[in-house]
C-alpha cells in the first residue's frame, strides 16, 4: 500500500507544481519578469511668481507637447514682460535653464534664449528671472516653455500661457482667493465670505463632500470640523480675460476625530469678476474627498467599508458575480475580496499620507475597465504620469492586477501629446476592454481599437465629432454616421451593423439608453437649410433597437417631428416640431420616450449615512466581509526588459472642425458645432476655442455696451437682403467683392470665408441673445434669418436695453428692445450666423 500512496502523493505534488508553472508562464508570456515598487518621482517642479505671489504649480513633460491640442495655466506679465520663477530641485543637478516663447497653437517661434544668474536659497531651491523682449503683443496669449537641461542632455520641458497685461486686476483676484480660503479653513468668515455667498435656503446642508456659493456660511466655513491645513495650495490661475478670471487651489487638509486623523484632499474653483470697486464672486465651488486607509481598522466594519467625507458617485465596478469589487477613491484604485477579507491599494502614486507635491498631482484619472471573478482587475491610467517609467509624459497606461499573485503589470502604455484635460473628455467618452482583450479608445477624433495581446493597432472611424458619433454609457456599444449610413458596432464581439435608410431618407443618430440604439429617421424633403447654412432635420420617425437591431420601440406621430434628443437616465427628452399643411414648420411642446427595462441589483452598494460630526459620509455596503479581520494588500509592479509603448500611427485627419469648452473644472465638452458649444460654455461660464487654441467665445468679456459704427443704414438694392447683409460685412472688412455672385452656389458662410481672410464663419443658431452680442462686441455684426428663413438683417449694436438692427429691405437702422431681438433669434426658422478673422 505505501508505495501506491506515495506514488500518488508524488504525482499530485508535481501536476500541482506543473499547473502553477504553466499558470505563471501564461500570466507572464513566458517572461522571467521580477517585481518592485514604483519608482520614485525624480523630476523638479517650477513655480512662478505673479506680483510677489506663488502661482502655477508646474509639472516637467519628457517629451514635447502639441500645442494646438495644450491648454494649460496663464500667467499674466506687466509691462516689463519679466519672468520669475521658483526651481524646486529636490537634490538633483541642473546643466542649464532656457525658455521658449511660441504662438498659442506652437506654430511660431517668437523668442528664445538661455536663463542665466539663478541663485540658490540655501536649500534645493532655485530662483531665477529674465524679460521677454518686445516681441508680444499686449493682451495676447503665448505660450512659455520653460526648460532645463539635465547634465546627461535630456530636457524636460514646462508649459505655462502667458500674456501680457495690467497685473493690477489678477494681484485683487489672487488676493481676493487667499482671503477667502483662509477664512473659511479658520471658521471665520462672516466679513470675507458671508457677503459674497448667494445661499439658496432650499439647498439642504447634509455634506461638506461639495460647497458651493448656494451653501451656507456654516457649510462654507466647515462647520464644526475645525480642519488643519497639511498641504497648502498654490493658486492656478485657469484662465484671465479682461475684468475676469478663473482661479483653482489644490490642498490637503487634516481633521482629528474619535477614531484618529483623517486627511482630504480638497479642491477649489474660482470665477472672479474685478469691478471698479472690489473684486466680486461670479461662482464658487469646493470639493472634499477622504484619503481612504485601508490600513486603519475604521475604515472597516462587518460587510461595510466606510470612505468618510467622500464624493456618493465615486467609480465602482464588481464582477458579474458580485464576489469582488473594485473602486476609485482619491485618485487611488482599490480592489477588495469580501470573502477573502482583504482590500488592496491596487495603484495609487503616493501613499496616503505623502505631501509630495509631484505625487499629489492631480492631472490624471483612473478608469476601471473590467473585475473578474477571482478579483483581477484590468484598469487603465490617463494622463500626466507622476513617478515610474514614464514620469512626465501625458498617455494611456493599461494595468492588469492580479489578485492571485498581488501584482500590476503594465500591459501597454499610448502616449499623448496634447493635455489631459483633453484626453480626460474623450477617455470618459469612450474607453472599452473586451473579453478578448482588444481595447478601444477614442482619440482626438478618431476611434481607435489596441489588441493588447501583441500591442497592434487599427484606426476603427475617424473624423468623430458630438454630431457624428456615440456611445452608450459602458462603452461597449458605439455608433457613428459616415456617407450617409449609420455604423453600430458592438465592441463586445467586435460585430458591425449598418443602418441605412430608404431612398429619400437620412438617418440621425441620437444616442443610447443603456446599451439600446435610439436614431431617427428624416426625409430629406423636409430638411430645413437656410442661407447661412444652418441645417434642421425634422425626423418623422424614431427608433430605439437592440445590439441586434430588433426594434424595441418606435415614436411617431402624424403632425410632429422631432428636431433632436437628450438621453438623461432612462429617458429620451425629445423637442420638437409641428409641420403645417403648407409645408411649414412651428414649434411643439417636448416628448418623451421612458425605458422600461429594469437594471439588475449590485451585490455590492455605494450608500450614504449621516453622522454627528461629519454630516453625510460614504459606505460601500459589502455583502460577506468580516470587518474584524480585513488584511490590506500592497502590490508589487512586475518588472519587465524592453518597452510596452504603443504608438499610434498618423492617420490623414479629415478636415472637421471642433470645439472645446473650458470652464472652470477644465474641458466641460468637445463638440463639432459652434452653436452647441456657445450654448455650454454660456451655461457653465466657459469659454470656446477651436482645434487651434484660438478663442472663439469667451464668458463676462463682453463690452457693456457696442456699436459698429462703420455699418449704416442700407438701402436694398434689389439683390435681396441675404446679398444686402454680405455686403455690408465685406465693405467693413475692406474686401471688395460682389455678394450676389459670391452667393451663387455658396451659403452666407461659406462666402464670408471665401472672400475675408482669416474669417471663420460660426452658425449660431440656438443660442442665446447675450451670447451672439459677444461678437458685436468684438467690431463683427451678426447675420439673423427672419420671416420664417426669408429675411437677413444685421445685429451691428447693443446697449443694457436696446438692440440696434441694421433691414436692408426697409433701409433703416434703428433699435429694437432686448426682448423684440430675443424673438428674432428663437422664431422657428430663424437661424443666426457670426464671423470671427483669426489669425
Amino acid at each position: 500500500m505505501r508505495n501506491p500512496i506515495i506514488k500518488i502523493i508524488y504525482t499530485a505534488a508535481v501536476f500541482a507544481v506543473a499547473v502553477v508553472l504553466l499558470e505563471i508562464f501564461l500570466y507572464r508570456g513566458g517572461s522571467t519578469s521580477m517585481t518592485g515598487d514604483l519608482q520614485n518621482a525624480s523630476l523638479p517642479v517650477i513655480t512662478l511668481e505673479v506680483t510677489g505671489k506663488t502661482v502655477n504649480e508646474l509639472h516637467g513633460c519628457t517629451s514635447e507637447r502639441d500645442l494646438s491640442r495644450f491648454r494649460t495655466v496663464i500667467t499674466p506679465l506687466s509691462e516689463d514682460r519679466k519672468v520669475t520663477f521658483t526651481v524646486d530641485t529636490y537634490g538633483n543637478t541642473e546643466a542649464g535653464l532656457s525658455f521658449e516663447v511660441r504662438s498659442a497653437d506652437g506654430s511660431e517661434l517668437i523668442e528664445d534664449g538661455v536663463i542665466d544668474g539663478a541663485q540658490q536659497d540655501g536649500s534645493d531651491r532655485l530662483q531665477a528671472s529674465f524679460s521677454l523682449r518686445d516681441l508680444i503683443e499686449k493682451d495676447t496669449e503665448y505660450m512659455l516653455v520653460l526648460i532645463i537641461t539635465g547634465t546627461d542632455g535630456t530636457k524636460v520641458r514646462y508649459y505655462t500661457r502667458i500674456v501680457e497685461t495690467d497685473t493690477d486686476g489678477a494681484e485683487k483676484e489672487l488676493d481676493f482667493a487667499k482671503r477667502f480660503h483662509d477664512a473659511a479653513i479658520a471658521g471665520d468668515g462672516e466679513t470675507a465670505i458671508q457677503p459674497y455667498l448667494e445661499t439658496d435656503a432650499q439647498e439642504t446642508d447634509i455634506s461638506y463632500e461639495n460647497v458651493s456659493i448656494h451653501s451656507s456660511l456654516s457649510q462654507v466655513t466647515y462647520g464644526t470640523l475645525a480642519p488643519e491645513e497639511t498641504v497648502a495650495p498654490v493658486i492656478q490661475i485657469r484662465d484671465l480675460q479682461s475684468e475676469t478670471a478663473m482661479l483653482r487651489m489644490e490642498y490637503i487638509l487634516t481633521v482629528s476625530g474619535e477614531n484618529g486623523t483623517d486627511r482630504y484632499l480638497c479642491t477649489e474653483n474660482y470665477r472672479l469678476r474685478n469691478g471698479t470697486d472690489k473684486v466680486h464672486l461670479i461662482d464658487y465651488d469646493r470639493t472634499m474627498r477622504q484619503i481612504f486607509d485601508p490600513s486603519r481598522a475604521d475604515s472597516f466594519s462587518d460587510d461595510v467599508i466606510s470612505l468618510g467625507i467622500n464624493d456618493s458617485t465615486l467609480q465602482m465596478k464588481e464582477s458579474d458575480g458580485g464576489s469582488a469589487l473594485a473602486f476609485v477613491d482619491a485618485g487611488r484604485l482599490y480592489s477588495c475580496i469580501p470573502s477573502e477579507s482583504t482590500v488592496a491599494t491596487v495603484f495609487s502614486f503616493g501613499s496616503p499620507d505623502s505631501t509630495d507635491a509631484r505625487e499629489n498631482d492631480r492631472d490624471y484619472g483612473i478608469r476601471i475597465l473590467d473585475v473578474d471573478e477571482a478579483g483581477n482587475i484590468n484598469f487603465i491610467v490617463y494622463g500626466y504620469m507622476n513617478r515610474g517609467s514614464h514620469e512626465g509624459e501625458i498617455g494611456t497606461a493599461v494595468y492588469l492586477y492580479s489578485s492571485m499573485y498581488k501584482t500590476v503589470e503594465e500591459l501597454a502604455f499610448l502616449p499623448y501629446s496634447g493635455s489631459f484635460e483633453l484626453l480626460k473628455a474623450q477617455t470618459e467618452e469612450m474607453s472599452f476592454l473586451n473579453k478578448s482583450n482588444m481595447l478601444y479608445l477614442l482619440i482626438d477624433s478618431t476611434l481607435w481599437q489596441i489588441r493588447l495581446t501583441d500591442r497592434s493597432t487599427t484606426a476603427v472611424a475617424q473624423g468623430l465629432t458630438s454630431g457624428t458619433f456615440r456611445a452608450s454609457s459602458s462603452g461597449r456599444m458605439i455608433c457613428w454616421k459616415e456617407n450617409g449610413k449609420l455604423t453600430l458596432m458592438d465592441c463586445m464581439n467586435m460585430q458591425q451593423k449598418t443602418v441605412s435608410a430608404a431612398s429619400g431618407e437620412m438617418v440621425v443618430p441620437l444616442g443610447f439608453i443603456e446599451d439600446d440604439l435610439i436614431y431617427g429617421l428624416a426625409r430629406k424633403s423636409d430638411i430645413i437649410t437656410d442661407p447661412t447654412g444652418n441645417e434642421v432635420d425634422p425626423m418623422y420617425r424614431v427608433i430605439v433597437c437592440d445590439q441586434d437591431l430588433n426594434i424595441l420601440e418606435k415614436y411617431e406621430q402624424s403632425d410632429c417631428y422631432v428636431v433632436s434628443g437628450e438621453v438623461s437616465g432612462s429617458q429620451v427628452n425629445l423637442h420638437r416640431m409641428r409641420k403645417a399643411s403648407d409645408g411649414t414648420f412651428t414649434e411643439a411642446e417636448d416628448d418623451q420616450i421612458l425605458d422600461s427595462k429594469a437594471s439588475g441589483q449590485a451585490t455590492n452598494v455605494l450608500t450614504t449615512a449621516p453622522t454627528e460630526d461629519r454630516e453625510t459620509v460614504c459606505e460601500i455596503d459589502v455583502r460577506g466581509l468580516n470587518g474584524s479581520s480585513v488584511k490590506s494588500v500592497l502590490p508589487k509592479q512586475v518588472l519587465f526588459e524592453g518597452s510596452r509603448v504603443v504608438t499610434l500611427p498618423e492617420v490623414q485627419e479629415k478636415d472637421t472642425e471642433f470645439y472645446l469648452v473650458y470652464d472652470m473644472y477644465g474641458v466641460a465638452g468637445v463638440f463639432g458645432s459652434p452653436s452647441e458649444a456657445v450654448q455650454l460654455a454660456e451655461e457653465r461660464g466657459g469659454n470656446v476655442v477651436d482645434g487651434r487654441n484660438r478663442y472663439i467665445w469667451k464668458k463676462g468679456n463682453r463690452l457693456a455696451s457696442n456699436q459698429i459704427m462703420a455699418i449704416t443704414a442700407v438701402q436694398d438694392a434689389g439683390e435681396g437682403s441675404f446679398a444686402d447683409c454680405l455686403n455690408a460685412i465685406f465693405s467693413l472688412e475692406g474686401e471688395a467683392s460682389n455678394a450676389a455672385a459670391k452667393l451663387a452656389g455658396n451659403n452666407m458662410a461659406q462666402a464670408i470665408e471665401e472672400t475675408v481672410p482669416g474669417a471663420l464663419s460660426l452658425n449660431l443658431t440656438g443660442c442665446s441673445l447675450d451670447a451672439v452680442l459677444y461678437y458685436v462686441s468684438c467690431e463683427k455684426p451678426v447675420t439673423v434669418i427672419t420671416d420664417g428663413g426669408n429675411k437677413a438683417v444685421l445685429i451691428t449694436g447693443y446697449n443694457d436695453k436696446e438692440v440696434v438692427i441694421m433691414d436692408p429691405e426697409a433701409g433703416t437702422l434703428s433699435k429694437v428692445t432686448r426682448e423684440e431681438a430675443e424673438k428674432m433669434l428663437t422664431g422657428t426658422g430663424d437661424s443666426c450666423l457670426a464671423y470671427l478673422v483669426l489669425q
